[in-house]
């Protein structure tokens, strides 16, 4: 399958979706419902999400309309967003559907996943400071 959605850690904290070769955008709707199942297992629980684009091909025609359009459930605690992967046009792409969306969706772009890592620990301990 082109897109796969998993657990990235052992936590049950942070979904992992991971994008090989060509993919449409059927599959990614197949996947948005795929990590939007195991966020609702986390009832109350904080979940980041990790977008791993490396062994990404292309971004199906019309992505940007169809992203916006995509189901949220505004009692989700999402937290933060990272995008692996991505070149500087495909950074601009998603910070204008980011930009464009109903609700607020925080992003980051890594290198690699132990850079996604790390941003979301980072990430973490600031929402834990803040919370205490």
């Amino acid at each position: 399958m082109p897109i796969n959605v998993s657990w990235q850690d052992e936590a049950q904290a942070i979904v992992c979706t991971r994008f090989v070769g060509h993919w449409t955008m059927k599959q990614f709707h197949e996947a948005w419902l795929q990590g939007h199942d195991l966020v609702l297992e986390k009832s109350g629980q904080q979940v980041d999400f990790v977008f791993d684009l490396e062994r990404s091909i292309l971004i199906p025609p019309n992505f940007v309309r169809q992203f916006r359009e995509l189901p949220f459930d505004a009692t989700q605690r999402l937290g933060l967003t990272v995008f692996i992967g991505t070149d500087e046009h495909l950074v601009l792409l998603i910070d204008h559907i980011v930009r464009s969306l109903s609700y607020n969706l925080r992003v980051a772009f890594a290198e690699d996943m132990t850079q996604a890592l790390e941003l979301i620990a980072r990430d973490r301990e600031g929402s834990i400071a803040l919370s205490a």
